[in-house]
């Protein structure tokens, strides 16, 4: 990710693991507050035990190649990154829904849904991954990057994969069984 460092194809992919984790649980927390001050009251969106929500870590990896190049120039990350997510968030809605018969979200019966496209995607969406974008590419890359450095390789490696392995096992359990941990909005 850093163009002048030289780093192994492990550490990469041991970055990634962590940007993931890092956003799938950023997006946990996000939607938490938000439904809360939406609400009234907390709700738990995640659809696993781990505070995650999988949408979120597969944006963040989205996000992080489609703006890492454009690092220089936040106006083009802060657009760029709105518009990769929204186009994900929309054809993972419409992938679950058509192949797995499964609604995770619905934007039509949720607060502050303006210009929602299918129930899939609406405005307040795609502008609050915007921000996120800017929040990945200055805040979450330099923090993972940072602590990279800080930590023996194979002390960073260890964090990584086991925080990685933790993530998916709980993922791939609840979407193997369809055990969903879904909460009404």
């Amino acid at each position: 990710m850093e163009e002048k460092e030289k780093r192994s194809v492990t550490e990469s992919v041991a970055i990634l693991v962590l940007v993931m984790v890092f956003c799938a649980a950023g997006g946990w927390i996000y939607e938490l507050i938000f439904y809360r001050i939406a609400v009234g009251r907390w709700i738990n969106r995640g659809t696993s035990l781990g505070p995650w929500i999988p949408v979120y870590g597969f944006g963040g990896l989205l996000m992080l190649f489609t703006c890492w190049p454009l690092k220089k120039h936040p106006v083009l990350v802060f657009f760029t990154g709105g518009i990769a997510a929204a186009i994900l968030e929309y054809f993972t809605g419409l992938f679950l829904l058509k192949v797995m018969n499964l609604r995770l979200w619905d934007y039509t019966t949720e607060p502050w849904n303006f210009l929602n496209l299918d129930g899939y995607v609406c405005f307040r969406s795609a502008a609050i991954f915007c921000f996120f974008a800017l929040l990945l590419i200055y805040g979450v890359m330099p923090f993972v990057l940072s602590v990279k450095k800080r930590l023996s390789k194979p002390a960073f490696l260890c964090i990584s994969f086991a925080l990685g392995a933790i993530y998916a096992i709980d993922v791939l359990y609840h979407a193997a069984t369809g055990n969903f941990q879904l909460a009404p909005t």
